[in-house]
């Protein structure tokens, strides 16, 4: 199955490559060859994403990689599916999405009222509804809870996290009285492990009333979507299993709502059909 694969991309590669030559020889520009399907100045060839109206976001990537392997929903598509992240879209790199998955990753924060973030580096990021264009959250400030400067959500004057902490009402023990309190702050981030103390500190407006840390109580674990579990408590891999199923689920409704949804795009309106 393996060499089948090779054999099939290779073939994808070729019919690229002949596609440029002909291209180059109508134009009168110099004839290719393979070894310049990485140079920036190959007869000015592109893969075709800044004419889909991206507007010259996002790096751009071989012209001979004809399809990539998305890292949430593991299936092989064309590279003009591949979604652009503005965080962390760089050339060669493994860990790549499509814009479906993206779409629906997004709609599973919005259905929790909360900011989109990066699959690999959960940097808020935001969609254009008129065009499906991925940029990053640019509204920065000074956030009204914790009165650091950073990404703010939409009007709330919130940053992502302090968001996050007045979205998500749940208790904390003090490591120094024990006492249990509300914190509007997710401080569950700074603990290695569910069941430890956190490495960064809060004020105890309890017995201490000074900075102390926290841990949550097991009773509010289940309140904290599985897409906001730190790093540590491999989380991730069971945030994207859900993004995977329902991205499964539409694909076996209408299989060929991926390609709908592109043709819908071409045509000039961003619509993912589901």
């Amino acid at each position: 199955a393996h060499a089948v694969t090779v054999t099939v991309q290779a073939s994808h590669i070729q019919r690229n490559l002949a596609f440029m030559e002909r291209h180059a020889v109508d134009t009168g520009a110099t004839s290719m060859q393979p070894s310049d399907c990485g140079s920036s100045d190959a007869a000015g060839v592109t893969d075709g994403r800044e004419d889909e109206g991206r507007g010259g976001q996002g790096n751009v990537h071989d012209p001979a990689t004809v399809n990539f392997t998305c890292c949430i929903c593991l299936n092989v598509q064309p590279a003009r599916e591949q979604a652009i992240m503005p965080c962390c879209d760089t050339p060669g790199s493994s860990m790549v999405y499509c814009n479906s998955c993206i779409a629906i990753v997004n709609e599973m924060a919005g259905e929790d009222e909360l900011p989109t973030t990066c699959p690999s580096c959960r940097s808020c990021i935001r969609i254009d509804e008129s065009t499906g264009e991925i940029h990053r959250s640019d509204n920065t400030g000074r956030c009204a809870m914790c009165c650091q400067d950073r990404p703010l959500v939409n009007v709330t004057r919130l940053c992502a996290a302090c968001h996050i902490g007045l979205r998500i009402r749940v208790s904390y023990e003090c490591n120094n009285c024990h006492q249990v309190s509300q914190i509007p702050h997710p401080m569950w981030r700074y603990q290695p492990t569910p069941d430890s103390f956190g490495t960064d500190t809060w004020f105890c407006h309890k017995r201490c009333q000074g900075q102390t840390y926290w841990k949550i109580r097991p009773e509010s674990l289940a309140q904290i979507p599985v897409q906001e579990w730190p790093e540590s408590w491999a989380g991730r891999e069971q945030w994207l299993e859900q993004v995977r199923r329902r991205r499964g689920a539409r694909r076996e409704y209408d299989p060929d709502a991926g390609s709908r949804a592109t043709a819908e795009r071409d045509e000039g309106s961003w619509c993912v059909i589901t």
